[in-house]
This record gives structure tokens, sequence and C-alpha cells, in this order.
């Protein structure tokens, strides 16, 4: 088959959703299928590349570039798309052009949903007022185009997206890569080691964990919070890098530059727990990755993660900095809560969309 994804950002960009698809589109490649990624232009990047046996099409727009790869990345998917068997895209900001060229082509389109905001729009810092009092009503607007099929990875997302649309959406659990060999089993030492690895962004709740961690030395010293944050939004990562500055705590947290991944699931293996503040959450790909590595976790109770998360846990009430304190002073003291496995097995996730694509096949 030949496959088309058209994804706002794909690797090298950071972010859970492009980790989710740099996997599916390599195994379906792997598999044996044609694929193409139409995709934003990065800097630094090639604007055309094979990698992994993914065919990479980056495209030049100017900024805004969700706003332009938006509305006008449909010429792209018309001139890839005319021989595709399917169109895969993803929310946001491919949705539009993506449901419009498979309709122009008559091509079978799905939709992963990620993460659905609707009544948070009102609450988010960094958008306009504009976007604010319409972002639910425009959200509703792409989730109700049209889609021969649309997918989430959570429960949580499957039943938020149910009650806006008028069919059956499916779910397709995430799949996390995750080597065999390794696992978390770290010995205790004097100084405790938390940490965070993502996006800065307000939605992923790093000030949060920034503000906890102020009440928690006031009764712990010997610890430390590592943040393995990506420099992108840059706005977000300046507030956090400033507020660490105002708070004074600079003698307590480490920021690290992100890690290819199998350096980041080594590292993890290294620290004592990994603490998920998000305020909103469709997945949690962090989450579940810490997860496999049996690492443990303080999570928020945000959106999916408390069916993502399992191991060695303590959940605490998402933006609530006093309960994250808590939480970390438990965890310090060794006191967790045990939830059983999950199984997001990367195999079965591949698996399980290419059955989704064969129903397509003519």
């Amino acid at each position: 088959m030949k496959i088309i994804y058209v994804i706002e950002y794909y690797f090298p960009h950071i972010g859970g959703v492009e980790t989710l698809f740099k996997c599916l589109a390599e195994g379906m490649a792997k598999k044996g299928h044609s694929v193409i990624v139409l995709t934003n232009h990065l800097k630094n990047t090639k604007e055309e590349e094979i990698l992994n046996g993914v065919e990479i099409k980056r495209i030049k727009f100017p900024q805004p570039k969700r706003f332009f790869f938006t509305f006008f990345s449909f010429p792209f998917i018309l001139k890839y798309g005319k021989k595709a068997d399917i169109i895969h895209s993803s929310t946001y900001g491919g949705v539009f052009s993506a449901s419009l060229s498979s309709a122009i082509l008559k091509k079978p389109s799905v939709l992963s949903v990620h993460e659905i905001w609707m009544e948070k729009w009102r609450n988010v810092p960094f958008v306009s007022k504009f976007q604010k009092f319409t972002g639910s009503f425009q959200e509703w607007l792409l989730l109700n185009l049209p889609f021969d099929l649309k997918i989430t990875e959570s429960q949580y997302t499957l039943e938020k997206l149910k009650k806006i649309i008028n069919e059956k959406p499916l779910k397709i659990p995430a799949g996390v890569d995750i080597p065999e060999n390794l696992k978390w089993n770290k010995k205790r030492e004097d100084l405790f080691k938390f940490t965070y690895f993502g996006r800065p962004g307000h939605w992923r709740g790093v000030d949060i964990l920034i503000y906890a961690l102020r009440e928690v030395i006031k009764e712990i010293k010997n610890l430390k919070l590592i943040l393995i944050l990506s420099k992108e939004p840059k706005k977000e990562f300046k507030e956090i890098v400033n507020l660490i500055e105002k708070l004074n705590l600079i003698d307590f947290i480490e920021l690290k530059e992100p890690l290819e991944r199998e350096e980041l699931f080594k590292f993890l293996l290294g620290v004592d727990c990994v603490v998920i503040p998000s305020i909103s959450e469709g997945f949690g790909l962090s989450a579940a990755e810490a997860s496999a590595l049996s690492v443990p976790i303080i999570s928020s109770k945000a959106g999916s993660l408390q069916e993502v998360v399992s191991g060695n846990c303590l959940f605490f009430e998402e933006g609530n900095i006093f309960d994250l304190k808590e939480k970390m002073i438990l965890s310090y003291n060794g006191r967790w809560n045990f939830k059983e496995k999950n199984d997001f097995s990367l195999k079965s996730f591949i698996d399980k969309w290419e059955e989704i694509y064969r129903r397509f096949e003519e």
C-alpha cells in the first residue's frame, strides 16, 4: 500500500506525536509499504530525504507555520496523494487540508485524534482573546470534518470524542519502542533525583513542578530536579528559566538539552523518579515510556494519565502545587502505590494500524 501521512511536525521536531508517527511510519515502511510524510520544514533539515525507508517531504511555509500548513498544504497532498491508497492525518495542523484533499481525490482518509481541549480553551494563557472564545468551536469544526475513520490512543479521549462527533471512533493504544534489556533497578543514593522530560509549554505543568519543588526543599534539601527540556516553544522555555532564577532554585534544578531516545532511556534508569505534571493529556507518551522502563512515577490525574501510568506511582490533582509537594515527599520516603503494568506494545500498535489501512484496500 501507499500511505501518505500529513503531520504538522515530524522528526527531528521533539514531541510525543512526532515520536509516535515516526515509529508508525517506519514500522509501515519495514512491512513493505510505500510511505510518504508531508510536514513543515524545520531549520537545518533537508526539504526531501529518505529516513529509515520513509520518504519525507518538508514544505517551506512562512510564519505562522501552523496557519499556512493548516490551510495551504492541500496542493502538496493533491500532488503526492494521487497514487496513494490512504491519507492519514493528525490533530490539528493537517486536518483541514487532508480532509479537503481526500475528498477531491476520492481517497480513503483516517484521522488520529490525540487530545481534545474544548472547554479548556478559555484558560489557555498563550493564545489571543479571540481564540480563547472561539477555540472550542474551531476544534468542534475540525473534529467534525469528513474522514472515513477517527481513532484515539486513550479511552479518555475516545469518550470525549464520542460526545462531539456523530460517528463511531476507535481506539488504538500508542506503542512505545523500549529495548527489552532496559529496566529501572536503581539503588538509593544520598541525592534524590526527580526528573521531567518534554516540552516547557503551559499544559505540560512544568511551572507547577517548580513551585512544588520550592515547597519541598523547605523540608528536604538533598534532592535535585533535572529538567530535560526542549527549547521550543521559545517563549515558554524562557519563562521556565526566568522562574527558576526568580525562585532562587538554581542550586536545586539542572537544565539539560533533549537527548536521543536511547540516551534518554538510559539516563532515566539513573534517576529516582519521573514527574509528569501535565494539566491536560490526551495519552501521555512520556508516561508510557517511563512505565515501560519501570521507573517510579509521580503523575497528575489529568486526562488519560491514570489509564497510562503503571508500576510504582503516585497521583496528584492537576495544577495543585501542595498535593504535588506531598507526593514528592512521599516518593522521597519510598512510600509508593503499585499499579499493574500496561502493555503498550509497539508491534501491536503497528499491526493494528495496518489492519485499519487494509480495510480501505481496493
